[in-house]
């Protein structure tokens, strides 16, 4: 947003002063054509603009602002990467190797924001008009966003160079691994140190989310526990820290769900910051100036519903879903209302996530001057959805070429509750507390205080006899504010089915159904359930159920926010979980009721969808350590496998 496009001005300007301020100069010790760090630091705005630099790693391409929404997240359920041959090396892929340019870039970014706040803090105590309260802030912020890329770098490589002191000498390049769990460790103190720090800095007090404040701090660092508690590293003594850092931002006050959860993503896609629930409570900050691309810190438009249309705004499409996160969020499948066929044709969803998350529809059509047609996807067909949670139809008009203004949230608050829901259940199995915090959720979801309910099924409990024409159903009562709608079937004299064909909304109770006409009698149904959005009681029947719970509510929540590899990840599910996907598209998947991907019949093709499952292994947790540290750090050393 805005702001952020004063942040790279201003570190343009610092870059430029100080671009020789790295280099060990031999001919003239003394340099005069540039300002050394110790002449620059003397102001506060010169400090302030060095730390605008440290955040403006951020928006990188190399890391939000492309490389890590479509390839280093990418891998999973939300997440499938459909951009050139699968046989080129991606991560998305599972065979990168140690020269993959995205990681290497990936890994070089991250240490670039970590020696820029090194530089910060090694002249903390320069400026001669800052104020101790001042320059608590500087640090503490400049502090956790060190500690943050160090915990990308170490959730993502493993062990990796702890360099805590700004680059000054070539020699310096060479620096032993630090073991992942010491990493981890650091993190945790540098974030609890910033959280003392940011004491005076608090989400109530800032019109943005962008900059990091107490409550941001504290969200992370149970993001962090979390991470240590799971695998690799497996320190369960962590659950209690994240329930704990958890409670905290809770009990501040400051942060509520949204009401609506789309109205989430609208704000960051208008540009808009929300004061008033503070659902986000740390966003990556996008900016797109119009008139003067060359300000632009837009973030590639790489993610969402494929586009070459100016008005809806254009998009490249690289990211589609797995049916197994579409079919993970509850459905009404549905029949055409006229003809005999019970194919379902058709689904609704009552859970708002669903159909915000992941596009139903594919753009085809349009000109210069025309909108494009959004043409909808038949019920079936879950092979090649696009991940759609920021639309660029909802963005300002005009829209640029190929970078986008929305903002990408780095934690929400619904986060922070499922957090301790799952922290909580880890040590004392699940409890009516966060049984209720992940109902609270889900309730927010399905928005039920404001549109009710739908019919969910229907069941045939007479077929009757004598019937020479199909019959009329009718659904009455409820409560509704729209009826359903069914269709019945008949095979010979007796009715055998009666499908929905519209689910209705607004139910309070269930609907009376009546069955007339077609020469016949006897025959008789009723409704049987409504949709609801209250766990059932197997889904928190014992700790391991509620696990489960926890981890496909995070999909359904989370699809498309970059977290789920991760999850995956410490979950110890990812290797297990990718093989499965790949199974799905060679063979399809009873359960869920999905057929296999028809080769050659859309796209992307089945490849995109089996070759992760082909490629991924257990040395697939961790990335390769990128061949330039390879070749110019003499104590690297390269993770298993690579």
């Amino acid at each position: 947003m805005q702001r952020f496009a004063n942040y790279i001005k201003t570190f343009i300007l610092f870059a430029t002063i100080l671009s020789l301020g790295g280099c060990k100069k031999i001919l003239e010790p003394t340099p005069k054509d540039f300002l050394d760090a110790n002449t620059f630091y003397q102001k506060k705005a010169n400090l302030n603009a060095a730390l605008n630099g440290v955040y403006a790693v951020l928006v990188s391409p190399s890391l939000y602002g492309e490389t890590y929404q479509c390839y280093i997240t990418s891998g999973v359920e939300d997440a499938i990467l459909f951009q050139g041959s699968v046989n080129n090396p991606k991560t998305g892929y599972y065979n990168e190797s140690s020269s993959y340019a995205e990681t290497s870039r990936f890994w070089a970014n991250l240490y670039t924001g970590i020696n820029r706040a090194n530089e910060v803090l090694e002249n903390l105590n320069t400026p001669k008009d800052i104020t101790e309260d001042e320059k608590k802030i500087v640090e503490g912020e400049t502090r956790f966003l060190r500690a943050y890329y160090y915990f990308l770098l170490t959730q993502w490589f493993g062990d990796v160079p702890l360099r805590n002191e700004s680059s000054k000498y070539p020699e310096q390049t060479h620096m032993a691994f630090t073991d992942s769990k010491e990493v981890y460790e650091f993190v945790l103190a540098e974030m609890q140190a910033a959280e003392q720090l940011l004491a005076a800095q608090t989400a109530g007090q800032l019109t943005n989310s962008e900059k990091i404040t107490q409550t941001a701090v504290q969200a992370i660092l149970a993001r962090v526990c979390l991470y240590m508690a799971g695998e690799p590293v497996n320190d369960q003594s962590k659950y209690t820290e994240a329930v704990s850092w958890c409670k905290k931002v809770i009990s501040s006050g400051l942060h509520r769900l949204n009401p609506s959860y789309t109205d989430v993503f609208k704000q960051q896609l208008l540009d808009l910051y929300d004061n008033i629930y503070r659902e986000s409570i740390w966003e990556v900050g996008f900016y797109v100036n119009i008139t003067s691309p060359e300000m632009n810190s837009g973030k590639y438009t790489r993610v969402g519903i494929a586009s070459t249309n100016d008005i809806v705004g254009r998009n490249d499409g690289w990211v589609v879903v797995h049916p197994r996160n579409y079919l993970s969020y509850e459905r009404v499948p549905l029949v055409a209302a006229t003809g005999t066929s019970a194919t379902v044709t058709n689904d609704v969803s009552p859970d708002t996530r669903r159909d915000w998350s992941i596009s139903r529809y594919r753009y085809t059509g349009g000109t210069a001057t025309t909108a494009p047609t959004k043409t909808m996807l038949s019920a079936n067909n879950y092979w090649g959805r696009f991940s759609a949670k920021w639309r660029r139809e909802e963005e300002a008009s005009p829209h640029h070429a190929n970078r986008s203004p929305a903002n990408i949230p780095v934690i929400r608050y619904s986060d922070v509750l499922l957090m301790l829901a799952e922290a909580e259940n880890e040590l004392n199995g699940p409890t009516s507390e966060i049984v209720g915090i992940v109902n609270e959720i889900r309730a927010r979801a399905y928005n039920e205080t404001g549109t009710g309910k739908m019919l969910k099924t229907i069941r045939l409990t007479n077929g009757g006899s004598g019937y020479t024409a199909v019959p009329t159903v009718t659904i009455t009562g409820g409560g509704a504010t729209t009826a359903a709608t069914a269709k019945v079937i008949r095979t010979g004299n007796t009715i055998t089915a009666i499908l929905l064909s519209d689910a209705g909304t607004g139910y309070t109770s269930l609907p009376n159904i009546t069955i007339s006409g077609g020469g016949g009698t006897g025959a008789a149904a009723e409704a049987v359930a409504l949709t609801d959005y209250r766990l059932r009681q197997e889904q928190y029947l014992d700790k391991a159920a509620f696990r489960k719970t926890i981890q496909d509510e995070r999909l359904v929540e989370f699809s498309g926010e970059f977290l789920r590899r991760q999850d995956l990840k410490r979950w110890g599910l990812l290797v297990a979980t990718v093989k499965l996907m790949a199974e799905d598209a060679e063979t399809g998947n009873t359960a869920l009721d999905l057929n296999p991907h028809a080769t050659g019949s859309s796209i992307p093709a089945k490849v995109h969808f089996t070759q992760p499952g082909s490629n991924i292994s257990a040395k697939n947790i961790f990335l390769p350590i990128p061949l330039t540290e390879m070749l110019y750090n003499k104590f690297a050393v390269q993770n298993e496998g690579f």
